[in-house]
């Protein structure tokens, strides 16, 4: 074996975790640049859907990605850095999930307005625990770690997308302008990310275990009730009692 070849595998060796080979090669150009970013995003969601925030390192991630701590660091320059996009392209999914859950249905009324806006909100709480984890952290602690202009930018980002839903609703369901549906969304934000942050507290302080699963907590249906009042306010406030 040449001195090459065992100088290869002497430090490939070096860098193999947890069963995982470290990914030691240098991305050379933007694509690359891009896919090296999206594989580190990739394994931080996934690693979140089980396991809490808070109890995470940048280790635990480059483990699962598959690089080492340094290679992150190049890309995210903290663990909140990182974070904070897997929340904004959890966001952005939703809102891409919304949009093209749209293109199936009709919104004959605002009966169905209300079913579809009640129901995408149990979906997000039931089977987005990604985001239930990140959202109500992201003003206090992630765009605490940020730079503005990342901020800047990608609420610009998610505006577009949160506007593009709003006006697909507007074009099914012409009783309501868009500029109404986006104030809907602002109130079921707000709404959310205060059931959320109960979500965050077990219920039973004794057995952490049995809540690991965080957002699985019985806080879901009140949150639902919650903007279901207020849709039936909205109503009665635009068009009157019936």
């Amino acid at each position: 074996m040449s001195i090459l070849c065992r100088t290869y595998l002497g430090v490939l060796s070096t860098y193999e975790r947890k069963g995982k080979t470290m990914i030691k090669t240098r991305a050379r150009n933007d694509e690359e640049k891009a896919e090296k970013a999206q594989l580190i995003i990739d394994a931080a969601a996934k690693i979140l859907k089980t396991e809490k925030y808070n109890e995470l390192t940048t280790l635990d991630v480059t483990n699962e990605a598959g690089v080492s701590n340094g290679t992150l660091f190049v890309y995210f320059k903290t663990k909140e850095a990182l974070f904070y996009h897997v929340l904004i392209r959890e966001y952005i999914q939703r809102h891409n999930d919304y949009y093209n859950m749209l293109q199936l249905i009709d919104i004959p009324d605002f009966a169905m307005f209300k079913k579809i806006v009640l129901t995408e909100m149990e979906d997000a709480y039931n089977t987005r625990p990604v985001l239930m984890q990140l959202a109500p952290i992201r003003t206090t602690i992630l765009e605490n770690n940020v730079t503005p202009e990342l901020i800047a930018s990608t609420k610009k980002e998610l505006h577009a997308v949160i506007v593009k839903t709003a006006e697909a609703i507007a074009a099914k369901f012409d009783a309501l302008t868009a500029d109404e549906i986006l104030h809907i969304f602002t109130s079921l934000s707000a709404i959310s990310i205060g059931f959320m942050m109960m979500l965050a507290n077990p219920t039973k302080a004794e057995d952490p275990q049995e809540n690991k699963a965080i957002y699985k907590a019985p806080y879901i249906k009140p949150a639902i009730d919650c903007m279901s009042t207020y849709l039936d306010g909205f109503e009665i406030e635009k068009w009157g009692n019936k």
